[in-house]
């Protein structure tokens, strides 16, 4: 269901808009990404054919939603 995969992706906006210090950066790039790869299975799960296609998408979008833990300092 969307409705899974577009949860998961609200999850990393909200981490993303969090108060954050000075010494704990927004790392744009990766949420840019992030936020693509979103954007990339919610179109593949709005045509997708079978149900287990759209589960495998539902998989997928949550666990993109976990790399929201990784989202509020620039890496490297």
């Amino acid at each position: 269901m969307l409705s899974s995969i577009t949860g998961d992706k609200l999850r990393v906006e909200l981490m993303a808009l969090r108060p954050r210090l000075e010494s704990d950066p927004l790392d744009e790039e990766s949420l840019k990404k992030l936020l693509q790869r979103f954007a990339d299975i919610e179109a593949k799960a709005a045509i997708a054919a079978f149900e287990g296609d759209v589960e495998d998408l539902e998989d997928d979008g949550e666990a993109q939603g976990l790399f929201a833990a990784y989202l509020p300092a620039v890496t490297g």
